[in-house]
Order: C-alpha cells, then structure tokens, then sequence
C-alpha cells in the first residue's frame, strides 16, 4: 500500500498486457514497461487492453496472460508490484450486454468499467453514455478525460453528478507550463473532479510511462488527503479492498 509523501500512485489505465492490442508487443517489452512504472512510481497496475465493438478482445485469453505475466514478473524481478486487470472499452450502443454476459471484461471485477469516446465526440453524447451505463447498473470510468474537447469545454460536474468517474493522463504533466490541457487538468484536481490517474502507456520507446511530473505536482499542490485520494486511495478503495 503506498503512504503519503512517497510519491506512488496507482497506474488505472495502462496498455502493458503484451500482444493484446497497440501496446507492448512481446512479454519481454511488457517486462520493461512496468520497470519503467515502477521507477515513475507505480504502487499498483490496472492492465486495460482496448476492446472495440468490431474487434473484441477474449476475456479467458487475457485472463491466462495476466497470469503469466505476473507469474513471468515474480520469476524475474522478485516484485509483487499488484497487476489488475480490465478493458478499455470504445464507447458503443451494445455495451451493457457485453458488459452483462462478461464478453468486456470490469476493472479488477468490479463494477467499474472503464470508457473511452472519440475525441470530438459531443457533449449530450457523451451524458448519454454515462448515464446509460450507470442506470445499466455500471459505473463509468471516462479514460483521459483531458482529451475529449466536449468535457474541457463544459468541465466534470455533470458528468460526475450522472455517476462517472474520471481519470486522466500521468502524460499531460510533460507538456509545457502554459499549454491549455495541462491548465485544465490542474483546475480539475484543485477542483476534486478527478478520481483517478493514469499512464495510458503503450510502448517502451514511443509511449513509455511518464507519471512522475504529475505525482510531484499532486504531493506539491493538492491537501494531503486530497492528493492521497487522487493518488492511490481512490484506487485502492475501490479495486483492492
């Protein structure tokens, strides 16, 4: 469990599981990846390869490399860095039945299921979706929320009094000082509209993980507890208890 001041945070939203999708290619790049978390300051990695309603992915088959991979981590590092498991799911009219007959697989088997929108996806749309997936008995997790121009426009109120959740990206931290999303995102997690933080890394050398920036930022200007909540309370309440 992390403790506050050590700069740790839990990874939400990671595309680490090799051979699954975009990100990590081979067991081998998987491995690097999560050294390279670690030493971001990863406590804990949630595992969400895409799931696609034209391409969807097989719950048992990710279910057997999970446990490989971490059995493969153990072996070779010693760790027991904790290595959940999920889908990153695009948003689309079917899926609470995927989500009711397990085709999506939950964060860590809960009721948490995190989702992504086209990035000029409009702002009713995007309600929609968070409240059917709620009323479905679901809630949504919006995935870098800092990407989608509907909610910088219009913030998170709405959608978090509609019952979703959100994370954003570790990543926007390494842009510079006066870039606009960055700007947004620090006001979100003044604002305490932020639930959850997330490297979204893909590949060791063209999208490796990048949290450290944003962890300092957090420990420097958020209260104690609200900057633990947003680092890995939120988190670990939630998928590991």
């Amino acid at each position: 469990m992390a403790e506050n001041g050590s700069g740790q945070f839990f990874d939400l939203h990671t595309h680490v599981l090799y051979g699954t999708d975009d990100g990590a290619s081979d067991r081998n790049e998987s491995l690097d990846l999560i050294r390279k978390d670690e030493a971001e300051g990863a406590s804990a990695i949630l595992m969400t390869p895409h799931y696609y309603a034209d391409e969807p992915t097989r719950p048992a088959e990710l279910k057997l490399k999970a446990e490989e991979l971490k059995n493969l981590i153990a072996e070779k590092t010693g760790s027991s860095l904790p290595l959940l498991l999920g889908n990153e799911v695009l948003y689309f009219d079917g899926i609470l039945s995927a989500l009711r007959d397990g085709s999506i697989l939950t964060l860590a088997g809960t009721d948490r299921v995190l989702i992504e929108f086209y990035p000029a996806e409009s702002y009713s749309a995007v309600l929609r979706a968070v409240r059917n997936v709620f009323s479905g008995g679901f809630i949504p997790v919006i995935a870098h929320a800092e990407r989608f121009r509907a909610l910088r426009e219009n913030g998170l109120s709405e959608v978090r009094e509609n019952g979703a959740e959100v994370q954003i990206g570790t990543d926007v931290f390494e842009n510079g000082m006066f870039d606009p999303t960055l700007k947004w995102c620090k006001k979100m997690l003044l604002s305490g509209s932020v639930t959850y933080l997330g490297t979204d890394m893909h590949r060791s050398k063209t999208r490796p993980p990048k949290a450290g920036k944003c962890v300092s930022w957090c420990l420097k200007n958020l209260a104690v507890k609200q900057a633990e909540q947003v680092l890995f309370l939120n988190a670990e309440t939630n998928f590991m208890s």
